[in-house]
């Protein structure tokens, strides 16, 4: 969390006994929506402007008594709803159990919401619903990532329970039918009153299929020496769920990298949205007895058979192109030298590095990269690959 988050916390919050949770900017970067770690009926959402960064001025504060509540969110980005203005729309991940128990009891998914009244400074501003859209197989949605594949405007949700995270824990969830661990869907909004799931990205675990098999083959933890998971204690300490997805370019998506805890960080193919597949993994080892007090799944005497990459990851892109070479380098160009430059058709040393920065939670910092041999032979789903805003 920045500067500004811990002022609002520090100013707002921490004297009524709460605390942030996330939040994010909306895109000219003066407002920033603070969702709270109390996320259930009644909780709040504090909006600070930052007109002035030096002088953060909180705005009157939301409160939900209804759904709407983030655990996650995002706020829609210049042109990517045609006709609405940006930092107008916030995509909020409403966290809720499959089950519909609990102190967060109530409906799990995507919420859409008019914050025009806060991006616009009005009177007395208001928070409209625009649409919702639940689904009863998972749970603890999270952020909502809008991004465009081929023009045609979705959003990425995240779930990081999944039905696991329910009454009864992972038995619970297979004797349902529902996932026990989270995935990203890809969410169709074009239609932006009326969301539909459009595809569902799952590995093998996240099959409600396999959930049976999946939780007989898992040993059982002893309880109270594996701690660093969100599930309730019946459920063990195995977590498979995503947490987020960052796509390779926002504006024009060919792949999105996603962290899915213990499973790790898993690249798809979203570019026919109608068929996304799986295309490349990493797996950190395990870290077993080492002492690593600063990881958030540590405890003394624990043997841990899996790491963690839980959040988000950075596509960086090295020693691309630039200038008059962006046509040519990128195979796809026009007479205007359209395209980004990365020259992915080209041998090694004669062609950018496509990397991803992540971090996990027993290994740190870790810098990945794709093979050149395998951009140049699947160069048109790296050809329009950018540098993750923010990373470097």
């Amino acid at each position: 969390m920045g500067a500004v988050g811990r002022d609002v916390i520090n100013r707002k919050i921490r004297p009524s006994g709460l605390g942030g949770h996330e939040g994010a900017f909306a895109p000219d970067g003066r407002t920033y929506y603070l969702s709270q770690s109390f996320r259930g009926v009644g909780g709040f959402m504090y909006i600070v402007d930052l007109s002035d960064p030096s002088h953060p001025r909180e705005l009157p504060r939301w409160q939900f008594l209804g759904d709407g509540r983030p655990h996650g969110l995002n706020v829609n980005p210049q042109g990517f709803e045609p006709g609405v203005p940006e930092g107008t729309r916030l995509y909020a991940g409403q966290q809720g159990v499959s089950d519909g128990t609990g102190t967060l009891a109530g409906p799990d998914g995507l919420v859409i919401e008019d914050v025009s009244d806060y991006q616009f400074r009005r009177p007395n501003p208001q928070i409209r619903i625009v649409s919702k859209l639940f689904w009863p197989d998972q749970g603890g949605a999270e952020s909502m990532i809008p991004v465009k594949i081929k023009g045609h405007p979705y959003i990425i949700s995240t779930d990081e329970s999944g039905g696991a995270g329910g009454a009864g824990g992972w038995a619970a969830a297979c004797a349902r039918g529902a996932s026990a661990f989270g995935y990203p869907q890809l969410i169709d909004i074009a239609d932006v009153t009326h969301p539909k799931i459009f595809a569902k990205l799952r590995l093998e675990v996240n099959d409600p299929a396999n959930c049976a098999a999946l939780l007989a083959e898992t040993p059982p933890d002893v309880p109270g020496t594996a701690p660093g998971t969100n599930l309730p204690a019946i459920s063990g300490t195995t977590n498979y769920s995503q947490e987020a997805c960052v796509p390779d370019n926002p504006d024009d998506a060919k792949m999105l990298a996603c962290g899915f805890q213990n499973a790790q960080l898993r690249v798809f193919d979203v570019s026919d949205p109608t068929h996304p597949k799986e295309i490349a993994y990493w797996k950190s080892g395990a870290v077993r007895t080492k002492v690593l007090p600063s990881s958030g799944s540590w405890a003394a005497g624990v043997d841990r058979t899996v790491d963690k990459i839980a959040h988000w990851v950075r596509w960086v892109v090295v020693g691309k192109g630039n200038g008059h070479d962006k046509a040519k380098q990128n195979d796809n160009g026009n007479a205007n030298n359209q395209g980004n430059g990365n020259g992915v058709g080209g041998g090694p040393g004669n062609s950018a590095d496509i990397q991803i920065w992540t971090v996990s939670d027993g290994h740190g910092f870790q810098v990945l990269r794709f093979p050149k041999s395998f951009t140049a032979q699947h160069k048109d789903l790296f050809e329009n690959t950018v540098t993750t805003e923010g990373s470097i």
